[in-house]
């Protein structure tokens, strides 16, 4: 009787100063803070291909309009290009390409008023992180001659499981129109979809 008394007396004490440490002890209330910011420490800094929040802001969301100078004055009538980089989906291909997980892509597109001498996409996908943008895909690069319309359509990062990631297509768009001058401008697209990507 007086063991069983002896040992619930210690239990009973090491509880009581677990919960004195832990409740008045700064240094470990930090420790528990940090061990569940674990995730968020395995996060690489910003490297040369990501964006930070600052460098994103400055960017427009889903369409640009540009070149609406062009030809004004001139023989050339006023011509404009919208960039609309419309969606950030799962793509169908994907999974046949990339089974089971499939690829996370869009197929941003430029249309211009007059016929162009060339239309370029450069696009790059990035995923949401703690300090901004890490890019994930890209540059994906694209365009057309002679057109007045270009639709990218190879814009793809292959899922590596089926985690929830915040993604932004990034559309860079220029344009060359028919009197020679060059204008371009650049969107962006977000959406969270079931694909998780290393990095």
């Amino acid at each position: 009787m007086r063991i069983q008394r002896r040992i619930s007396w210690i239990i009973g004490g090491l509880v009581a100063l677990a919960l004195m440490t832990s409740a008045g002890n700064p240094a470990l209330a930090i420790q528990r803070d940090v061990s569940s910011q674990v995730a968020v420490a395995q996060t690489p800094p910003p490297g040369p291909d990501d964006l930070t929040w600052a460098e994103m802001a400055k960017i427009e969301k889903g369409t640009a309009t540009f070149g609406e100078n062009v030809g004004n004055g001139m023989a050339l009538a006023a011509a404009s290009c919208t960039l609309d980089t419309r969606y950030v989906y799962m793509r169908e291909s994907g999974y046949q390409k990339y089974p089971p997980y499939g690829a996370a892509g869009g197929k941003p597109k430029t249309t211009c008023t007059v016929p162009m001498v060339s239309i370029r996409h450069t696009t790059n996908m990035y995923k949401t992180v703690w300090w901004g943008y890490q890019h994930v895909g890209g540059p994906f690069e694209g365009g057309n001659y002679g057109v007045s319309s270009y639709e990218q359509k190879n814009v793809e990062v292959p899922c590596a499981d089926a985690r929830n990631t915040t993604f932004r297509m990034v559309v860079a768009s220029v344009g060359t129109f028919p009197d020679g001058q060059t204008a371009g401008g650049s969107a962006y697209e977000e959406a969270n979809l079931p694909c998780g990507t290393n990095p």
